[in-house]
């Protein structure tokens, strides 16, 4: 009988530890503005418009905590990524750089580890001004699987 109960004893422990247990922790980034490299004031709004899309797509994939634009927009223009992961409590940076020319687009994206300011990945794309929405995806699932590599080899 106390064998009995002892098993019983054993198997509700386990069953509450198993229900107290919280989800997988979300793999978290901030995406700063990106910085329009024209010499024309207007593609600001353009770098804002590829920016806005990038962090739009990342935000929409599983297991991925997007934090708001709200949160990073002050840190539009800073380079120190150490200081924004701190503050936003952030392990991954995303920022970049956009070039409109008349009928093509210059992106540059580095995703920085805020931990240890390392490059974990970098790419600039050269593209028709017509594929800007397959970029804006393209770069964002690159971002994610680096992401997701990281993360399950821990």
């Amino acid at each position: 009988m106390l064998l009995r109960i002892l098993a019983f004893s054993c198997c509700c422990a386990l069953a509450l530890v198993a229900c107290e247990r919280p989800p997988p922790a979300a793999i978290g980034i901030a995406v700063v503005p990106f910085e329009s490299l024209s010499p024309d004031k207007e593609n600001a709004f353009f770098a804002d418009g590829v920016y806005d899309g990038v962090s739009t797509k990342l935000a929409k994939l599983a297991n991925l905590k997007v934090i708001s634009h709200n949160s990073v927009a002050k840190y539009r223009g800073t380079r120190n990524t150490q200081e924004i992961g701190r503050a936003l409590n952030f392990a991954y940076v995303l920022e970049g750089s956009v070039r409109k020319e008349t009928s093509s687009i210059h992106l540059s994206a580095q995703l920085i580890d805020t931990r240890t300011d390392a490059h974990v990945w970098a790419q600039e794309y050269d593209r028709d001004l017509s594929d800007v929405w397959a970029l804006q995806g393209e770069v964002a699932q690159k971002v994610a699987d680096q992401l997701l590599l990281r993360s399950s080899a821990k």
